[in-house]
């Protein structure tokens, strides 16, 4: 398994076949948990494993065992203990966190073939110092043995090198009754590690007066340790020796300061929101898990630099931002950056320049001309086969429909286009001029280029240098030295987690809202497709985080061109209830941030506008408060393949929303006022959220798209920054310390379970997203179908060709 050996173990001697160390039944979070306390498993380390077998320099002959071995994997471990007299042990344990800070486990213990004993354990940390635990042995047994009752409590006033701790044992008979002389009965405890690897613990049993001291020295993913007993006059009387191998990397006595780079490469796409793993779909990375990665190497002294292959990565300018900044800000903390490009354009190109050094690949090629809008209109297609589109919209700006009904832009949408792309065009640049130290000038004659080969990069001055794919680790040992390594981002050891994380401490809830907005639950296709927001899944989860009393504050990330008003109203609510309560919710006011990733726009709008505070990008589109409705009618169409629909119906208007027909002038007007009223109802939301008047929010609104910068100038946006920001805020106005709180993550996602099978709209769309191609031809007839089924309104922005 390529498992190296990891650091100190901390484990407690319980019944005589369990074959340990002493230690306190509260600190125990490893493969030890197995037969010490098995709530510790409930801490969910990754694997380790300990053996151990007795050492007797005196040949005295005083222990009953052979050797012992514990393993942990996640919240399940295992145990066997080898005995001399034919006695041998298995041992099953499962822990579990239950909440606020308390974890539960068992442990089933099996003699030669036959069943012993269950013993049961609680732990409890509520504070990063403080630890405390119930382990109740026998809690039943095959044979009737004797009970015992263990009491633990451990402290660390100084930080995670130095702990003190104590475990009582109460001792019961067969009959209920304490054992005389054995109730008072507790052992004391001190381990420390003063210096990396080097650790002593030093254990005293208050019946007998015996004293057991341990040493251990402990290298990277692996540890020695000798335990060793002494009577209370002294003398020595046993000893045992450990081996502890764990997947996840300790203090290390033996460190030896290597140059370490980490490949940082773009092989799995990115999302915002964390996204179940699907049958048939990619492996995904979120934005915060690359974010907060990135932050650790920086905080990381065994690390060096980042190899960042920017080639693969494309996921939107406001998430790349977010990126950008934890690059720069690795860069800050004094370590390199080295950036290799094989083919890319201006998105890639614009990361790759926050590098010390950037090469490209001898048969590349840079293509840097600038990021265009490109919308694909219909009308002329819709005429030929006869098929008409009756939408209706309010908002000048409300662009969605132009596609279907015009053949060019509008003035309007030409001019919201134009504002948006030159915020997010100046924000591409200024990358690129910051990381290569060029005026608008030399940029200038860049773009009038556009295209470069390695040679042409090399002599503008776009490239340090050209490489082929077999010298990189040639060109890093130049830079860092012989002894430099190479590790890939996904191959970097997880650190060892020393810290007592306290589950009962205040909680910053997370939820993410990314996709269309459809009523319903919130589910993701087989296939890996497009991702959904359920009305009925998000409103759940606000309502969830909102009566939590562990949780302080509430961040909803929103990435999201909008969808359906009837789910967007249902998420609003939820939104407007925590921020602006009646009397029954006044207890569950708490603040509530809202973080603007790519496109926060119409309905995407419409359920951040309660917040308290909206954080967006620089540049996130947002805006788009508008509403549009109609359909697009395939009569035509109909009649040019042969095909008729004749209706039955009492009612005038019982099918108005079929595609058989278009609406009749009356009909139309009943739409427009639909479309109006619903507008209204937009605008007031908008204003009682941001403190606007009704005009005030009307004369920005019209259905108009913003960058991110634009929208704070007029009001819709609080702050710039990204999701990290968005959780400083929240942090700030609950009245958290930047270490007291954790982060609780509502992945806005209902688990999937495989079947072709579509019961709602948000179901349909969730199954149709998978086959989604370049060019969505099926989405044309498809939106006219959403439309008819909610009946009134969409409030869905236009479709884009982005190009960058």
């Amino acid at each position: 398994m390529g498992k190296i050996i990891a650091i100190i173990f901390l484990v407690t001697a319980t019944l005589s076949s369990q074959y340990v160390p002493t230690t306190s039944s509260s600190i125990t979070d490893d493969a030890g948990s197995v037969v010490i306390n098995p709530a510790g498993l409930g801490i969910s380390r990754g694997f380790n494993l300990i053996l151990l077998a007795p050492t007797d320099f005196t040949k005295r002959g005083s222990s009953n065992n052979d050797f012992s071995i514990y393993l942990q994997s996640g919240r399940t471990g295992f145990g066997f203990t080898r005995q001399k007299y034919d006695r041998n042990q298995l041992h099953w344990s499962s822990g579990e966190h239950v909440g606020k800070g308390f974890y539960l486990g068992f442990t089933s213990h099996l003699s030669n073939r036959r069943f012993d004993a269950i013993d049961t354990g609680v732990m409890y940390r509520g504070f990063p110092w403080f630890s405390s635990s119930l382990m109740w042995k026998n809690t039943y047994t095959h044979y009737n043995n004797d009970q015992e009752l263990v009491l633990g409590i451990a402290l660390r006033p100084f930080g995670n090198r130095f702990t003190l701790a104590y475990d009582h044992r109460f001792a019961f008979d067969s009959d209920g009754f304490f054992q005389n002389g054995r109730e008072l009965y507790g052992i004391a405890q001190i381990q420390t590690e003063a210096l990396d690897g080097l650790k002593i613990s030093v254990s005293f049993n208050t019946n007998s007066k015996a004293m057991q001291l341990g040493l251990g020295f402990g290298f990277g993913k692996g540890s020695v340790e000798t335990y060793h007993d002494y009577r209370d006059d002294g003398k020595y009387t046993s000893s045992l020796v450990g081996f502890h191998i764990s997947s996840e990397h300790r203090r290390s006595a033996l460190s030896r300061k290597v140059p370490t780079y980490i490949e940082l490469s773009f092989e799995h796409p990115i999302t915002d929101s964390p996204t179940p793993r699907v049958f048939f779909g990619p492996r995904t990375l979120t934005l915060k898990t690359l974010v907060d990665n990135i932050r650790d190497m920086a905080e990381n002294p065994n690390i060096d630099g980042i190899i960042l292959k920017p080639d693969g990565y494309y996921t939107g300018l406001g998430m790349m931002e977010e990126v950008y900044q934890a690059l720069e800000e690795f860069k800050g903390a004094g370590k390199q950056i080295l950036a290799f490009i094989n083919a890319v354009g201006d998105a890639q190109y614009a990361l790759a320049c926050v590098a010390d050094s950037i090469f490209l690949n001898s048969g590349g090629i840079i293509d840097v001309d600038g990021i265009a809008f490109g919308i694909g209109f219909w009308k002329g297609l819709f005429e030929k086969i006869g098929v008409e589109a009756q939408l209706y919209r309010r908002g000048d700006y409300k662009t969605a429909a132009e596609p279907y009904t015009r053949e060019r832009l509008s003035a309007p949408s030409r001019e919201a286009y134009e504002a948006v792309l030159k915020d997010m065009q100046s924000i591409y640049s200024g990358m690129i001029k910051k990381g290569r130290g060029w005026s608008q000038d030399e940029l200038n004659a860049v773009y009038a280029a556009a295209l470069f080969t390695p040679s042409m990069a090399l002599e503008a001055g776009l490239i340090d240098g050209i490489y082929h794919p077999d010298q990189i680790v040639k060109k890093i040992e130049q830079v860092a030295g012989k002894d430099a390594k190479i590790i890939k981002s996904h191959q970097q050891p997880k650190q060892w987690v020393y810290d007592w994380d306290s589950g009962a401490s205040a909680k910053i809830a997370i939820i993410y809202a990314e996709g269309q907005i459809v009523p319903g639950k919130s589910k993701p296709s087989p296939f890996g497709g497009d991702k959904m927001i359920g009305s009925e899944t998000t409103a759940k989860a606000i309502r969830k985080a909102r009566e939590d009393r562990s949780v302080k504050a509430i961040v909803m990330r929103v990435n999201s061109p909008g969808g359906s008003v009837l789910a967007s109203e249902d998420i609003w609510r939820e939104v407007h209830r925590t921020t602006h309560p009646d009397s029954a919710d006044e207890k569950n006011r708490k603040p509530f941030i809202i973080s603007m990733a790519n496109v926060a726009g119409s309905g995407g709008y419409y359920i951040a506008c309660a917040a308290d505070t909206i954080v967006a990008d620089s540049s996130t589109i947002t805006g788009s408060i508008g509403v549009l409705s109609g359909k697009v009618s395939l009569g035509g169409l109909f009649k040019k393949i042969g095909y008729n629909v004749d209706i039955v119906k009492e009612q005038p208007h019982a099918e108005m929303f079929g595609l058989h027909r278009p609406f009749t002038d009356a009909e139309g007007r009943r739409m427009q006022e639909i479309v109006d009223s619903y507008y209204e109802q937009f605008l007031s939301r908008v204003a009682e959220g941001r403190g606007m008047t009704r005009d005030e929010v009307d004369e920005i609104a019209q259905g108009r798209i913003w960058s991110g910068i634009d929208a704070q100038e007029i009001g819709l946006v609080d702050v710039l920054g990204g999701l990290d920001r968005a959780i400083d805020i929240a942090r700030e106005k609950a009245g958290l310390e930047e270490d007291g709180f954790q982060l609780q993550i509502y992945r806005g996602m209902e688990e999937m379970k495989f079947a072709f099978r579509a019961e709602s709209t948000s179901e349909l769309l969730s199954l149709m997203a998978a086959f989604e191609t370049e060019v969505p031809l099926w989405k044309m007839l498809d939106r006219a179908k959403l439309i008819n089924d909610e009946k009134f309104l969409y409030l869905m922005e236009e479709e884009l060709i982005f190009k960058d």
